[in-house]
């Protein structure tokens, strides 16, 4: 759902920068409507990820043995539900990067346009995976190194290491969105293509 799920919910710039006219009538700065469109659907696909993240815990729940025999399942899940909204804005923001600075190699709006764009879909998302894995190599190293520090802690350095990931993925974030919004204030009506 990481992966795919950032490329089937386009309900950000990818949709929205059809109606870049309407977008720069707003009274709201580009970071604001930038932060606005990347929270929106990190909120909904983080919310996705939780849904799904439920059948596993009623199965811990079902079974009190089961939590026992596997000594830190509980903290590990704990973990991933603190990491996935962070994750989630990372994909989104490479993915809105991508759309406002590079839009005619984007899939703008919702329309299949047929077989010729799957040779473009494909060099985005590799060329995205590749951001998002660079832009990961801080946050996880930052989360080893609590592993590795926090080992007094036992299971619980698992939320532990995902809260200091998360901490520095979004002090990652926060100025890479911030550069993003003066880059949608001084993206020209002309340089997008409008929607039919």
């Amino acid at each position: 759902m990481f992966f795919v799920g950032p490329l089937w919910m386009r309900f950000d710039l990818r949709l929205d920068l059809q109606r870049l006219s309407i977008l720069k009538t707003l009274p709201l700065s580009g970071r604001s409507i930038v932060s606005a469109e990347i929270a929106g659907v990190t909120v909904l696909h983080t919310l996705t990820i939780w849904a799904l993240m439920t059948v596993p815990l009623v199965m811990l729940l079902q079974d009190p043995e089961l939590v026992a025999r596997s000594s830190g399942s509980v903290q590990i899940f704990i973990a991933v539900v603190i990491a996935v909204p962070a994750l989630n804005a990372l994909m989104f923001t490479v993915q809105n990067a991508t759309a406002l600075l590079f839009p005619a190699w984007v899939r703008l709006g919702t329309e299949a346009r047929g077989f010729e764009t799957m040779g473009q879909n494909l060099l985005t998302t590799g060329a995205t995976t590749l951001v998002s894995a660079v832009a990961m190599v801080f946050p996880v190293g930052a989360g080893l190194l609590v592993l590795w520090l926090a080992d007094a802690f036992e299971s619980w350095r698992f939320v532990l290491a995902a809260i200091a990931g998360t901490l520095v993925l979004v002090a990652e974030l926060w100025p890479l969105i911030a550069w993003l919004g003066g880059v949608f204030d001084k993206t020209d009506v002309n340089e997008v293509a409008p929607g039919d």
